[in-house]
C-alpha cells in the first residue's frame, strides 16, 4: 500500500489539533454555545461591511444630489458626509464621493456611519415624502415616478462603479409614506443593504418545502454550516447565538433535516433528538419560543431579515414595531445593554456555558464590555477558592480566529475567561488558529470538520461500549463472550482513532503543504461526515419502513438532501455503523496487499459525499475508480443512487439481513452477510491477508 503523506514527515505541525479536541470533549458533555459573527458566513453570503457600506452611500449620495435640485437639504447632507468622514471628493460632483478608497475609510467607522446614515436619510425623506416637511405634504417634486427613476439610475451606477452587480431596488416612497417620519431612515437603510430583496441578497425561503430549500441554499452552504446544524441535532449544543441577520444558519440546519417551527416535522421522517429549530429574534419571539418547545434555538440577538421580512409584509405598524429590533447603529450598539432579553440571556450562557466564537472579532465595544464584565465578576466572586490547575481556566471561551495575528479585543475576553475559571497567565491556549483564504490550511471549514469528526469518534466509542454486544449478537445470531468476540471490535476503532490523532498533530509542520494536509484531513473526516452520516440515514430510512410497512412512503427525497440522523439517540445503530466502516476498511485493505494498514488507508480511500453510504477506492495496480454502496432497502433494487465523479465500478452491498426484522420478518439476521460482516471487521492482519482473493470479490474487484 502506497504510504500515507503523514508517514514520511516529522515534527509537530500548527493545525490546533489540541484545542480542538478539548472543545469536542465538552462538546459531548453538552455545555457548549456557539456564538456566530459575521465573519463565519461573508465568503458565501457575499454581505461584507464593505459591500453594505457601498449600498447605503451610493443610494445616500444619489437621493441627496436628486434633492439638491430642488431643496438646501440635499447639497447640505453631502457636505456634511464630507467634512464628517473626511472624505475626498467635490459635492458639486458626487460621483467622486463614492470610491473604493472611501469605503476604506467608512469601514472602520462602521457603526457610526451607519447612524449618521440613518439620520441623513430621514432628512432626505423628510423632504420628498407625503407627510413630511414638504409645504403640501407631498413629494418634491411632485410625486413623480420620473423622480425615482432618476435617482435608482444613479445610484445603480455608483454601485456598478464599487463592482456590486445586485442594483439597490427602487426607492419605496409610497410605503416609506405609511411610516412614522422619524422612522423612515431607518426603513430605507435596511432596504438598501438588502433586506427587501429575498432573491438576491440574504436570501433563502426557511419554511419552504424542502426541494425549494435544496435550491436556495445548496451552493451556499458550507461544511461549517453543515456541522453547526449536526451539533444541534445531536442536542450537543441546542443553543446558537448570531450577531448575523442572514439566513444561512437556517439553510444549514434546514438542509440536515430539521425543520423550523411552527411548521412540524413531517411523520414519515427518520426520528431523532431535535428534529425541529426555533429562531429567537425579537423580545416578543423569545418569550413566545424561549423554551425551545424541544426545539433547537437559534438565538438572532440583533435581528433577522427573515422576522423583518414578515413584519414588512404583514402591516406598516408591524413594520415599525419591528424597526427597533434590528441592530445596526452605533445608538443603538450603545442601548443593546437596554434589550433585556438578549442581554440577560447572553450574560446566563457566558455563566453556565463554554462559548464558542466563531468569526467574531469582539471589538464591538458593548458586547466586549459586557463578555469581559461577566467573567471579571465569576473571577472577583471565586476570589481566592480558584484553583491554579490547567483544565479549569480552559473552559470558559474559546475562540476561532485570524491566525499568525494576535488581536487586543479577543486576548482580552479569553484573558478574562481564563481568570474566571481560575487561571493565570498570558497564554491563549484556546484560541483557535484558521484562515480566511481557501488556499491556505486550515480554514474555518477544515477546522469545523475536524471538531465534528472528533465528535463524532468518541460518540462512536460511547456507542460500542453501550451497544456492541447486541450488535454482535444480532449479526452472529449466538450468544456472545464478550472477553472473545468485542475487543477485537474495539481495538481496531481505537486503531484507527489513534492514527488519526497523529496525523492532525502533524498538519501545518515542516515541509506540509496545505492541499496534501486538507486531502488528509477530508479522507479521514470523510468517513464520519459521510459515510458514518449515510449509514444512520439508512438505518433510519429503513426503521420507518419497517414501522410503516404496507404505506407509500417517499424516503428517496431524504437521501437527496443528506437528511441527518442524530447518533446520540441511535446508539446501537452507530455500534452497527462502525461494524460496517471497520469491514469496509479491512476489506479494502487486503485488497491492496496491506491487511495490516486498514487504519492508515491512503487518501484516495474516502467515504463519497453524495446521498448514498459510499466508499471510493483506487487499487494500485489500477486506475479505474471503484465504489461501494451500502443499502439497507429489503427489496434489493437497484437504487438510483448518485455518486460524484466517474465510477467504472460500483459495487452495492443490500445489507438487510444484517438487522433485526428488516428482511423476512426475521427476529435475528443468521444470514451468511451478518456472520461476514463481523468477522471481517474483527479480522486480524493474518487472517485478512489469507482471504485478499475474498476481499476482492466482496468490493467487486474481479
Amino acid at each position: 500500500m502506497t504510504v500515507t503523506t503523514a508517514d514520511a514527515k516529522t515534527g509537530a505541525g500548527t493545525f490546533p489539533a489540541d484545542q480542538l479536541e478539548r472543545l469536542a470533549e465538552l462538546l459531548r458533555a453538552g455545555g457548549v454555545v456557539f456564538f456566530v459573527g459575521s465573519g463565519f458566513s461573508i465568503d458565501s453570503e457575499g454581505t461584507s461591511a464593505r459591500r453594505l457600506l457601498g449600498r447605503v452611500l451610493a443610494r445616500l449620495v444619489a437621493l441627496g444630489h436628486e434633492v439638491a435640485h430642488v431643496s438646501e437639504v440635499g447639497r447640505s447632507v453631502l457636505h456634511s458626509l464630507k467634512t464628517t468622514f473626511d472624505i475626498e471628493g467635490d459635492v458639486g460632483h458626487p460621483a467622486t464621493l463614492v470610491s473604493s478608497d472611501t469605503i476604506s475609510g467608512l469601514t472602520s467607522d462602521y457603526f457610526m456611519f451607519n447612524d449618521w446614515a440613518t439620520s441623513a436619510l430621514d432628512r432626505l425623506l423628510r423632504e420628498i415624502t407625503p407627510g413630511g416637511d414638504a409645504p403640501d405634504g407631498s413629494l418634491v417634486p411632485a410625486a413623480t415616478a420620473a423622480f425615482c427613476a432618476t435617482v435608482s439610475t444613479f445610484e445603480n451606477h455608483l454601485l456598478a462603479m464599487l463592482g456590486d452587480r445586485v442594483p439597490l431596488p427602487p426607492l419605496p416612497i409610497a410605503d416609506l409614506a405609511a411610516l412614522p417620519t422619524h422612522r423612515r431612515g431607518k426603513a430605507l437603510f435596511l432596504e438598501s443593504v438588502g433586506f427587501d430583496q429575498e432573491r438576491k441578497l440574504m436570501a433563502g425561503r426557511t419554511a419552504a418545502p424542502l426541494a425549494d430549500v435544496v435550491s436556495d441554499y445548496r451552493q451556499r452552504i458550507f461544511p461549517r454550516h453543515r456541522v453547526l446544524a449536526r451539533l444541534a441535532a445531536e442536542g450537543l449544543s441546542p443553543i446558537l447565538v448570531t450577531t448575523n441577520f442572514d439566513l444561512l444558519l437556517e439553510g444549514g440546519y434546514r438542509l440536515e433535516g430539521m425543520e423550523v417551527l411552527p411548521n412540524e416535522p413531517a411523520a414519515d421522517l427518520p426520528t431523532g433528538r431535535y428534529r425541529a429549530f426555533s429562531v429567537v429574534a425579537d423580545a416578543g419571539q423569545f418569550f413566545e419560543r424561549g423554551s425551545g418547545q424541544r426545539a433547537a434555538l437559534l438565538v438572532k440577538i440583533h435581528g433577522c431579515v427573515d422576522a423583518y421580512r414578515a413584519a414588512r409584509s404583514a402591516s406598516p405598524a408591524e413594520w415599525e414595531a419591528y424597526l427597533p429590533s434590528v441592530v445596526f447603529t452605533y445608538r443603538e450598539i450603545q442601548n443593546w445593554r437596554q434589550d433585556a432579553w438578549s442581554r440577560d440571556l447572553l450574560r446566563t450562557l457566558l455563566r453556565t456555558h463554554t462559548v464558542a466564537f466563531c468569526g467574531y472579532s469582539a471589538a464591538d465595544p458593548v458586547i466586549h464590555d459586557t463578555l469581559r464584565t461577566v467573567y471579571e465578576e465569576m473571577s472577583n466572586r471565586a476570589g481566592s477558592r480558584a484553583g491554579t490547575g490547567e483544565d479549569t481556566p480552559q473552559r470558559r471561551a474559546f475562540f476561532f480566529a485570524q491566525a499568525e495575528r494576535t488581536d487586543f479585543h479577543i486576548s482580552e475576553v479569553l484573558r478574562a475567561a481564563r481568570e474566571a475559571g481560575g487561571g493565570s497567565g498570558h497564554e491563549d491556549r484556546n484560541k483557535i488558529d484558521v484562515h480566511f483564504a481557501a488556499d491556505r490550511f486550515p480554514t474555518y471549514d477544515d477546522a469545523f470538520q475536524w471538531l465534528y469528526h472528533r465528535t463524532m469518534r468518541e460518540l462512536q466509542r460511547d456507542a460500542l461500549t453501550d451497544s456492541l454486544a447486541v450488535v454482535a449478537q444480532e449479526l452472529l445470531g449466538r450468544p456472545v463472550d464478550a472477553r472473545h468476540d468485542l475487543p477485537p471490535i474495539v481495538d481496531a476503532l481505537d486503531e484507527v482513532i489513534g492514527r488519526e490523532r497523529a496525523l492532525a498533530e502533524r498538519w501545518g509542520g515542516d515541509g506540509h503543504r496545505p492541499g496534501a494536509d486538507r486531502h488528509e484531513l477530508l479522507a479521514a473526516t470523510s468517513w464520519t461526515e459521510w459515510l458514518q452520516a449515510g449509514l444512520l440515514r439508512e438505518r433510519g430510512m429503513a426503521d420507518v419502513r419497517r414501522r410503516r410497512q404496507g404505506m407509500l412512503i417517499r424516503l428517496d427525497r431524504y437521501r437527496r438532501a443528506h437528511h441527518y440522523v442524530a447518533a446520540a439517540d441511535h446508539l446501537r445503530w452507530v455500534a452497527w455503523a462502525v461494524v460496517v466502516e471497520l469491514a469496509l476498511r479491512k476489506l479494502i485493505a487486503a485488497a491492496y496487499g496491506a491487511p495490516d494498514a486498514y487504519h492508515a488507508l491512503p487518501p484516495e480511500v474516502r467515504a463519497v459525499s453524495g446521498g448514498a453510504a459510499a466508499v471510493e477506492f483506487t487499487l494500485p495496480d489500477s486506475m479505474a475508480l471503484r465504489a461501494v454502496i451500502v443499502s439497507l432497502d429489503p427489496t434489493g433494487r437497484r437504487e438510483p443512487h448518485r455518486l460524484p465523479g466517474a465510477h467504472a465500478r460500483v459495487c452495492r452491498w443490500h445489507l438487510a439481513r444484517t438487522v433485526p426484522g428488516l428482511a423476512d420478518g426475521q427476529r435475528a439476521p443468521t444470514s451468511r452477510s451478518g456472520r461476514l460482516l463481523w468477522l471481517w471487521a474483527g479480522a486480524d492482519d493474518e487472517t485478512a491477508s489469507r482471504h485478499r482473493a475474498s476481499a476482492a470479490r466482496l468490493l467487486g474487484v474481479t
